[in-house]
């Protein structure tokens, strides 16, 4: 139920379970306002979002037209609102049975392309953020404030077909995502994704001298030298966490005192620590920490990098995924900016 909350906390509700699915699915960039936001690139290959499987038997296209339709039809229940009408969709009350017997309304959806369903995701999210903005709070937290809302409110409504389905389909994402690591998955192949992304990065480094290489405005405010300490932060968080996690304890993630909705906070804090630092010094842990992490890696037994439960601090996440977030990913993610920057400087 929702009746508790204000208008504010429900359209915080809304964003915040939104971006959380979203980092399941989206890798993300830092935008034009220096936050991050997802981009349009999936985390998941084209076939592999297509396999069924991924909810039951739906393949993750398929989850994600399903909230599409959630959503939409939401949207055609309050249209119908204040005409009076009663909506031709069946009203599906809120239940703490979950949202795995909800019927799917998926039917139109299965023509649409993987590319289409991605935009449409974000476009059909974008259509009733704008229009809960819109709703006057009295209409949204007065039980049977419309004939079709019975004895609930609006903002139940609301709840059940965004932030608590985002939730649901987040958990049903980790999981499938968990136990979907590929038939061929194994150390060498997690190793060889860590090598290429890197030797991308590095040849893209050698293009520059070292007065570009200290110039701010690659990532924001951040310079190619600022990018590389950030790397090797990440890099070192990921050493410490598996370590500790070698010697039973549970590591602090990402950083004591913040959760993982406080990234912005932290990637500042790594900036200011290290923007005053001289580029020789900058360049010389990039490298070493580099071969630190490969060395680590390269020595880790193959169940501690694949087994979901192999360590309780991950909570059903293998670790590899952890991995590929601070190397393989990030190098990716760093090339990415690199060339936009280097491109818009050659126009």
């Amino acid at each position: 139920m929702a009746e508790k909350m204000s208008k504010d906390e429900l359209l915080e509700q809304i964003r915040v379970k939104h971006r959380q699915l979203e980092r399941y699915l989206f890798y993300f960039e830092r935008g034009s306002n220096g936050a991050f936001v997802a981009s349009n690139r999936p985390k998941f290959g084209r076939e592999e979002m297509l396999e069924p499987g991924g909810v039951g038997e739906w393949s993750v296209k398929e989850l994600l037209a399903h909230l599409i339709a959630r959503e939409q039809r939401f949207l055609n229940w309050y249209k119908a609102g204040p005409r009076g009408d009663v909506p031709e969709a069946p009203v599906v009350k809120v239940s703490q049975d979950g949202f795995e017997a909800l019927v799917p309304e998926i039917e139109k959806y299965r023509s649409h392309s993987l590319e289409d369903i991605l935009a449409e995701f974000m476009t059909s999210f974008e259509q009733v953020l704008a229009t809960v903005q819109t709703i006057p709070e009295a209409d949204l937290f007065a039980p049977g404030r419309f004939a079709w809302t019975e004895d609930l409110t609006l903002a139940d409504y609301i709840a059940a077909n965004t932030f608590h389905c985002y939730d649901w389909a987040k958990k049903q994402i980790r999981h499938w995502k968990t136990k979907h690591t590929g038939k061929q998955l194994n150390k060498d192949i997690i190793l060889e994704k860590i090598r290429a992304e890197r030797r991308r990065l590095e040849k893209n480094l050698a293009e520059l001298n070292e007065d570009e290489m200290i110039q701010p405005g690659v990532v924001g405010e951040w310079s190619v030298k600022d990018l590389l300490a950030h790397l090797v932060d990440w890099e070192q968080r990921f050493l410490r966490w598996y370590d500790e996690g070698l010697c039973g304890l549970t590591p602090e993630t990402p950083e004591p005192g913040l959760t993982w909705r406080d990234l912005d906070i932290l990637n500042q804090r790594i900036f200011e620590k290290h923007r005053h630092r001289p580029l020789d010094d900058v360049l010389a842990e990039f490298h070493a920490s580099y071969q630190q992490v490969l060395k680590t890696i390269e020595a880790m037994p193959e169940e501690d990098l694949i087994d979901p439960d192999r360590f309780e601090w991950r909570a059903g996440n293998p670790l590899w995924t952890m991995a590929a977030a601070n190397t393989s990913n990030h190098y990716r993610w760093a090339k990415t900016q690199l060339r936009k920057w280097m491109r818009a400087r050659n126009v």
